[in-house]
């Protein structure tokens, strides 16, 4: 999540109302509160937990175009990328597509379903995100990222 996360900082997280993870079992009470531009822990590939910042919301379409992300047919002003980074569709990515268990995979555009969203990383030229293993269920979003030092 450079540049907004570096390798060894420390992020506090909100876990209440985010599904629990309870052996092969997980837990949810209460339908997570996710808002856009959010950065969640979630589960990543395999074992991994990753950090991915909150883009598209159940509802949402969304469109990859001239290395840029529209939602809802708008560009989306994210000031927490450094200048010149693009966006680039799943059909142009360097990284390769993941198939994942429970996520859906996602095209250039589409329309997000209910319970999954849509997330990227900061460092979108490098990044494994829904470009790569599609949209998130919210069953596999662990908390929100309220703090870091």
């Amino acid at each position: 999540m450079m540049p907004s996360y570096k390798e060894h900082d420390w992020v506090l997280v909100k876990k209440w109302g985010y599904p629990a993870q309870i052996g092969p079992w997980v837990l949810s009470i209460l339908e997570p509160d996710v808002d856009r531009f959010d950065v969640l822990v979630l589960d990543g590939i395999g074992a991994e937990l990753s950090l991915k910042r909150v883009v598209g919301l159940p509802g949402d379409f969304f469109r990859f175009s001239e290395g840029r992300i529209l939602i809802n047919d708008s560009s989306l002003e994210e000031p927490f990328l450094n200048s010149g980074y693009k966006t680039e569709a799943p059909s142009a990515s360097i990284l390769p597509v993941i198939g994942v268990s429970g996520n859906i995979g996602i095209g250039d555009s589409g329309r997000i379903p209910p319970g999954y969203v849509l997330v990227l990383g900061d460092n979108r030229e490098f990044s494994t995100d829904s470009r790569n293993y599609g949209l998130i269920p919210f069953k596999k979003l662990r908390g929100k990222v309220i703090s870091s030092f």
